[in-house]
């Protein structure tokens, strides 16, 4: 009788497995196929301080290339959501390679579409190329944010783009940021980590706009995001649309992949529209 018990519980163990390495390779393959294909993710922000004339205007966020080239698609899906700027939140390289171009080929390709406004992540912030890289970025056109913030303006009105520096340079956020930040004007912080939120809110940022998770890069059906850097298992700020005190973060699980496989995080472009109430 034990014998066909202990049987038994064999086979049931072993259909069990089995269940579970098809259902690892389903999602494999299913991630295989949605790598390729860039997702257009929108929100909409609305804020007491966003002037009348940046009532619909919009915004395309890319990040977390890692040096991966999608060809035309980029471009092509980029210019499709007719953005007014186009900003770049980092890790368009990666660390462990000098392999740059087709980050600056594709960047390149954005620049005919909209103003290109790009602050580094932490693989710029370890890599040997990022001197040249930013350099060559700026050849392209391209605005780079090093600590620092331009004015963007519309019809007289205006509201603040601020990049922040990652923490791989050596700079702390609530020093570096809250001599940028005016405010009396609605200000959008570029910001690479989004587990610096809150200290960027404590700032005066009104929008924050952050990548580096890749939705977590590996998520699993009812359960999400498994871990994040710096956020560790199961992160708050993962992929999505994020409230407190008033200010908006935004985070984009991005387009590349930097060591594993994107599992059920596809690769996604942002679009952020702005809603003013003085309209």
């Amino acid at each position: 009788m034990k014998f066909f018990q202990k049987h038994r519980a064999l086979a049931v163990l072993s259909v069990l497995l089995a269940v579970l390495l098809a259902a690892v390779l389903i999602l494999v393959l299913i991630s295989v196929k949605q790598n390729e294909t860039i997702l257009v993710t929108d929100y909409t922000v609305s804020h007491e301080q966003i002037p009348a004339s940046f009532e619909g205007k919009r915004i395309v966020q890319v990040t977390d290339l890692h040096n991966k080239d999608f060809g035309d698609q980029l471009p092509t899906k980029v210019a499709a959501q007719h953005p007014d700027v186009i900003v770049i939140t980092g890790d368009m390289i990666s660390r462990n390679s000098e392999e740059m171009q087709a980050a600056v080929r594709q960047i390149r390709a954005l620049t005919p579409i909209a103003p290109v406004f790009y602050i580094a992540g932490n693989h710029e912030g370890r890599s040997p190329v990022y001197a040249a890289f930013s350099d060559a970025l700026q050849e392209c056109g391209v605005t780079v944010l090093e600590n620092r913030g331009v004015t963007w303006e519309v019809n007289g009105e205006q509201v603040q783009l601020i990049g922040a520096f990652p923490p791989e340079f050596g700079t702390y956020l609530s020093r570096d940021l809250t001599p940028l930040i005016d405010e009396s004007q609605y200000a959008i912080v570029l910001l690479h980590h989004p587990d610096q939120f809150p200290t960027a809110v404590d700032c005066g940022a009104d929008l924050v706009l952050s990548g580096h998770t890749h939705g977590g890069q590996i998520r699993l059906p009812l359960i999400g995001a498994l871990y994040a850097p710096e956020q560790g298992l199961f992160p708050t700020y993962d992929v999505g649309q994020f409230e407190k005190d008033g200010a908006t973060l935004i985070v984009s699980q991005g387009l590349g992949e930097a060591a594993l496989m994107r599992i059920l995080t596809p690769p996604e472009i942002v679009v952020v529209t702005l809603d003013s109430p003085h309209v």
